[in-house]
Protein backbone atom coordinates (compact mmCIF):
# COMPACT_ATOMS: atom_id res chain seq x y z
CA UNK A 1 0.00 0.00 0.00
CA UNK A 2 2.70 2.05 0.89
CA UNK A 3 4.81 2.13 -2.40
CA UNK A 4 1.18 3.16 -4.60
CA UNK A 5 0.53 6.32 -2.12
CA UNK A 6 3.66 7.57 -2.53
CA UNK A 7 3.92 7.63 -6.79
CA UNK A 8 0.30 9.30 -6.19
CA UNK A 9 1.70 11.76 -4.03
CA UNK A 10 4.32 12.82 -5.98
CA UNK A 11 2.10 12.88 -9.29
CA UNK A 12 0.04 15.60 -7.09
CA UNK A 13 3.33 17.53 -7.08
CA UNK A 14 4.02 17.09 -10.31
CA UNK A 15 0.65 19.00 -11.24
CA UNK A 16 1.15 22.34 -9.97
CA UNK A 17 2.04 24.30 -6.99
CA UNK A 18 1.08 27.70 -5.77
CA UNK A 19 3.35 30.26 -3.17
CA UNK A 20 2.06 32.46 -1.35
CA UNK A 21 3.42 34.93 1.31
CA UNK A 22 1.63 37.16 4.41
CA UNK A 23 2.44 40.58 4.88
CA UNK A 24 0.53 43.61 5.84
CA UNK A 25 0.14 42.34 9.67
CA UNK A 26 -1.48 39.09 8.47
CA UNK A 27 -3.90 40.86 6.82
CA UNK A 28 -2.94 39.87 3.25
CA UNK A 29 -1.51 37.45 1.32
CA UNK A 30 0.20 37.57 -2.24
CA UNK A 31 0.77 34.75 -4.79
CA UNK A 32 4.61 35.05 -5.06
CA UNK A 33 4.25 32.24 -8.08
CA UNK A 34 1.66 30.20 -9.90
CA UNK A 35 3.04 26.86 -11.70
CA UNK A 36 0.95 24.56 -13.22
CA UNK A 37 2.91 21.29 -14.94
CA UNK A 38 2.52 21.71 -19.30
CA UNK A 39 0.66 18.45 -19.53
CA UNK A 40 -2.08 19.94 -17.27
CA UNK A 41 -1.46 23.58 -18.80
CA UNK A 42 -5.04 25.13 -19.42
CA UNK A 43 -7.43 22.82 -17.56
CA UNK A 44 -8.10 25.59 -14.69
CA UNK A 45 -5.85 23.87 -12.24
CA UNK A 46 -4.51 27.30 -11.57
CA UNK A 47 -7.91 28.69 -10.48
CA UNK A 48 -8.65 25.65 -8.48
CA UNK A 49 -5.66 26.01 -6.88
CA UNK A 50 -6.63 29.43 -5.95
CA UNK A 51 -10.72 28.93 -4.62
CA UNK A 52 -9.09 26.13 -2.27
CA UNK A 53 -6.33 28.83 -1.02
CA UNK A 54 -9.14 31.29 -0.58
CA UNK A 55 -11.81 28.45 1.29
CA UNK A 56 -8.58 27.55 3.90
CA UNK A 57 -7.92 30.93 4.62
CA UNK A 58 -10.99 31.88 5.54
CA UNK A 59 -11.44 28.41 7.95
CA UNK A 60 -8.33 28.54 9.03
CA UNK A 61 -6.65 32.20 8.75
CA UNK A 62 -10.22 34.76 9.31
CA UNK A 63 -7.38 37.72 9.95
CA UNK A 64 -6.46 37.56 6.48
CA UNK A 65 -8.71 40.05 4.62
CA UNK A 66 -7.00 40.68 0.65
CA UNK A 67 -5.75 38.19 -1.65
CA UNK A 68 -3.44 40.40 -3.59
CA UNK A 69 -1.99 39.63 -7.38
CA UNK A 70 0.87 41.12 -9.51
CA UNK A 71 1.23 40.84 -13.11
CA UNK A 72 2.73 41.96 -16.45
CA UNK A 73 1.05 44.79 -18.00
CA UNK A 74 1.18 43.37 -21.47
CA UNK A 75 0.85 39.88 -20.71
CA UNK A 76 -0.82 38.61 -17.86
CA UNK A 77 -4.47 37.45 -17.37
CA UNK A 78 -4.71 39.27 -14.27
CA UNK A 79 -6.00 42.32 -16.74
CA UNK A 80 -8.57 40.17 -17.81
CA UNK A 81 -9.29 39.55 -13.80
CA UNK A 82 -9.54 43.19 -13.30
CA UNK A 83 -11.57 43.67 -16.35
CA UNK A 84 -13.98 40.77 -14.96
CA UNK A 85 -14.35 42.93 -11.49
CA UNK A 86 -12.80 40.03 -9.84
CA UNK A 87 -9.61 41.71 -8.54
CA UNK A 88 -9.43 45.89 -8.20
CA UNK A 89 -6.39 47.54 -9.45
CA UNK A 90 -4.29 48.87 -6.95
CA UNK A 91 -1.87 50.78 -8.83
CA UNK A 92 0.97 49.95 -11.99
CA UNK A 93 4.40 50.44 -12.28
CA UNK A 94 6.93 51.31 -15.37
CA UNK A 95 9.91 48.79 -16.51
CA UNK A 96 13.28 49.97 -18.08
CA UNK A 97 15.67 47.28 -18.62
CA UNK A 98 19.63 47.39 -19.17
CA UNK A 99 22.39 45.23 -20.06
CA UNK A 100 26.07 45.17 -19.30
CA UNK A 101 29.26 42.79 -18.67
CA UNK A 102 30.89 41.97 -15.38
CA UNK A 103 34.12 43.57 -16.64
CA UNK A 104 32.71 46.87 -18.15
CA UNK A 105 30.69 47.24 -15.15
CA UNK A 106 33.51 46.59 -13.11
CA UNK A 107 36.27 49.66 -14.51
CA UNK A 108 32.88 51.81 -14.89
CA UNK A 109 32.41 51.82 -11.50
CA UNK A 110 36.14 52.29 -10.30
CA UNK A 111 36.30 55.55 -12.03
CA UNK A 112 32.82 56.78 -11.10
CA UNK A 113 33.17 55.61 -7.79
CA UNK A 114 36.65 57.95 -7.53
CA UNK A 115 35.11 60.85 -8.98
CA UNK A 116 32.48 60.94 -6.04
CA UNK A 117 34.37 61.22 -2.55
CA UNK A 118 31.48 62.66 -1.33
CA UNK A 119 28.38 60.70 -1.07
CA UNK A 120 25.36 62.36 0.07
CA UNK A 121 23.36 59.35 -0.16
CA UNK A 122 23.24 56.52 2.21
CA UNK A 123 22.12 53.06 3.35
CA UNK A 124 19.71 52.71 6.02
CA UNK A 125 18.43 49.98 7.96
CA UNK A 126 15.26 48.12 8.47
CA UNK A 127 14.48 50.43 11.78
CA UNK A 128 14.74 53.65 9.71
CA UNK A 129 13.26 51.83 6.81
CA UNK A 130 10.44 50.86 8.89
CA UNK A 131 10.14 54.76 10.06
CA UNK A 132 9.92 56.29 6.42
CA UNK A 133 6.92 53.64 5.44
CA UNK A 134 5.13 55.10 8.00
CA UNK A 135 6.05 58.65 8.19
CA UNK A 136 3.19 60.90 7.31
CA UNK A 137 5.64 63.48 5.73
CA UNK A 138 7.27 61.33 3.34
CA UNK A 139 4.19 59.19 2.08
CA UNK A 140 3.03 61.95 -0.46
CA UNK A 141 6.02 62.23 -2.03
CA UNK A 142 7.74 58.59 -2.31
CA UNK A 143 3.81 56.31 -1.78
CA UNK A 144 1.15 58.36 -2.81
CA UNK A 145 -0.58 55.01 -3.38
CA UNK A 146 -0.25 53.69 0.29
CA UNK A 147 2.13 50.72 -1.51
CA UNK A 148 5.26 49.63 -1.90
CA UNK A 149 6.47 47.07 -4.30
CA UNK A 150 9.52 45.06 -3.73
CA UNK A 151 10.40 41.71 -5.83
CA UNK A 152 6.63 41.93 -7.38
CA UNK A 153 5.42 41.40 -3.54
CA UNK A 154 3.19 44.69 -3.16
CA UNK A 155 3.34 46.00 0.53
CA UNK A 156 0.96 48.34 2.52
CA UNK A 157 3.13 51.49 4.70
CA UNK A 158 3.15 49.24 7.54
CA UNK A 159 6.07 49.19 9.87
CA UNK A 160 5.73 45.60 10.55
CA UNK A 161 6.64 44.99 6.76
CA UNK A 162 10.01 46.76 6.93
CA UNK A 163 11.42 43.05 7.91
CA UNK A 164 9.39 41.45 5.46
CA UNK A 165 11.05 43.45 2.53
CA UNK A 166 15.03 43.42 3.91
CA UNK A 167 17.11 40.21 3.14
CA UNK A 168 20.37 39.21 2.72
CA UNK A 169 20.26 40.49 -0.85
CA UNK A 170 18.35 43.44 -0.08
CA UNK A 171 19.95 47.65 0.04
CA UNK A 172 17.94 50.35 0.77
CA UNK A 173 19.28 53.96 -0.16
CA UNK A 174 18.22 56.88 0.51
CA UNK A 175 18.82 61.09 -0.11
CA UNK A 176 17.87 64.08 1.00
CA UNK A 177 15.60 62.31 4.25
CA UNK A 178 15.37 65.40 5.99
CA UNK A 179 13.43 67.36 3.12
CA UNK A 180 10.55 65.22 1.92
CA UNK A 181 9.92 66.74 -1.41
CA UNK A 182 13.43 65.88 -2.68
CA UNK A 183 13.53 62.32 -0.52
CA UNK A 184 14.83 59.90 -3.03
CA UNK A 185 14.21 56.20 -2.02
CA UNK A 186 15.85 53.32 -3.89
CA UNK A 187 16.05 49.75 -3.15
CA UNK A 188 18.01 47.05 -5.08
CA UNK A 189 17.71 42.87 -5.22
CA UNK A 190 19.37 40.48 -6.97
CA UNK A 191 19.66 36.88 -8.23
CA UNK A 192 20.88 34.31 -11.11
CA UNK A 193 18.58 33.86 -13.77
CA UNK A 194 19.23 31.73 -17.02
CA UNK A 195 19.93 35.57 -19.15
CA UNK A 196 22.28 35.91 -16.19
CA UNK A 197 22.65 37.78 -13.17
CA UNK A 198 19.61 40.18 -12.77
CA UNK A 199 19.52 43.02 -10.74
CA UNK A 200 16.26 44.86 -9.55
CA UNK A 201 16.44 48.22 -8.39
CA UNK A 202 13.23 49.46 -7.52
CA UNK A 203 12.80 54.03 -7.29
CA UNK A 204 10.27 56.12 -5.20
CA UNK A 205 10.38 59.87 -5.43
CA UNK A 206 11.05 62.29 -7.82
CA UNK A 207 14.17 61.08 -10.14
CA UNK A 208 17.06 63.48 -10.28
CA UNK A 209 20.66 63.53 -11.05
CA UNK A 210 21.45 61.99 -7.32
CA UNK A 211 20.15 58.95 -8.76
CA UNK A 212 24.01 57.94 -9.66
CA UNK A 213 24.77 58.74 -6.17
CA UNK A 214 22.08 55.66 -5.27
CA UNK A 215 23.51 53.32 -8.01
CA UNK A 216 26.78 53.66 -6.60
CA UNK A 217 25.80 52.27 -2.85
CA UNK A 218 23.65 49.70 -4.52
CA UNK A 219 26.62 48.25 -7.00
CA UNK A 220 28.98 48.83 -4.26
CA UNK A 221 26.77 46.06 -2.56
CA UNK A 222 26.16 44.14 -5.28
CA UNK A 223 29.87 44.03 -6.77
CA UNK A 224 31.12 42.48 -3.47
CA UNK A 225 28.82 38.92 -3.91
CA UNK A 226 30.00 36.46 -6.26
CA UNK A 227 28.87 37.68 -10.23
CA UNK A 228 28.15 36.17 -13.17
CA UNK A 229 30.06 37.59 -16.48
CA UNK A 230 26.19 38.83 -18.05
CA UNK A 231 23.86 41.42 -15.77
CA UNK A 232 21.24 42.64 -16.46
CA UNK A 233 19.44 45.71 -14.71
CA UNK A 234 15.67 46.00 -14.14
CA UNK A 235 14.67 49.62 -13.30
CA UNK A 236 11.06 49.97 -11.95
CA UNK A 237 9.08 53.26 -10.28
CA UNK A 238 5.52 54.52 -10.40
CA UNK A 239 3.54 54.48 -13.83
CA UNK A 240 4.45 57.46 -15.84
CA UNK A 241 8.18 57.99 -14.41
CA UNK A 242 10.78 59.79 -16.54
CA UNK A 243 13.73 57.70 -16.88
CA UNK A 244 15.92 60.37 -18.25
CA UNK A 245 18.20 60.50 -15.34
CA UNK A 246 18.40 56.88 -14.98
CA UNK A 247 19.28 56.49 -18.59
CA UNK A 248 21.81 59.04 -18.18
CA UNK A 249 23.14 57.21 -15.36
CA UNK A 250 23.83 53.65 -16.05
CA UNK A 251 25.02 53.96 -19.70
CA UNK A 252 27.86 55.91 -17.81
CA UNK A 253 27.84 52.79 -15.96
CA UNK A 254 28.09 50.68 -19.38
CA UNK A 255 24.44 49.75 -19.04
CA UNK A 256 23.10 49.35 -22.76
CA UNK A 257 19.07 49.83 -22.98
CA UNK A 258 17.56 46.30 -23.79
CA UNK A 259 14.49 44.56 -25.31
CA UNK A 260 12.30 42.34 -22.70
CA UNK A 261 9.07 40.96 -22.53
CA UNK A 262 7.08 43.04 -21.22
CA UNK A 263 7.09 46.43 -20.04
CA UNK A 264 5.60 47.34 -16.30
CA UNK A 265 3.68 45.30 -13.40
CA UNK A 266 0.21 45.90 -13.03
CA UNK A 267 -0.83 44.90 -8.89
CA UNK A 268 -4.38 44.50 -7.62
CA UNK A 269 -6.11 43.06 -4.78
CA UNK A 270 -9.56 41.43 -4.07
CA UNK A 271 -11.33 40.76 -1.01
CA UNK A 272 -11.02 37.10 0.53
CA UNK A 273 -14.08 34.87 0.87
CA UNK A 274 -15.45 31.55 1.62
CA UNK A 275 -16.18 31.23 -2.43
CA UNK A 276 -15.40 32.92 -5.62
Amino acid sequence: MDKPLCIEFKKILQVGFTLITTVDDGRSVVTRAVRVSKEYACKGIARIMLNWMDIELHLCRPEVIWHKLTGDITYSPLLQLINQGTYNKISEQDFRFYDTHKRILEIKYNVIRNENPSLKAEYIDVTLLGQVLISTDHKQYLFPEDEIVVEYVPYRLFKSNAPLIVSKRTTVVVSDLNCPQRTLLSISNFWHAPVGMIFAFNVYGCLSENIKKHLILHFAKFLCSPISECKSLRGMSSKGTSWTFLDSAVEKFGFKRAERDGTGLVIAKRRITSKL
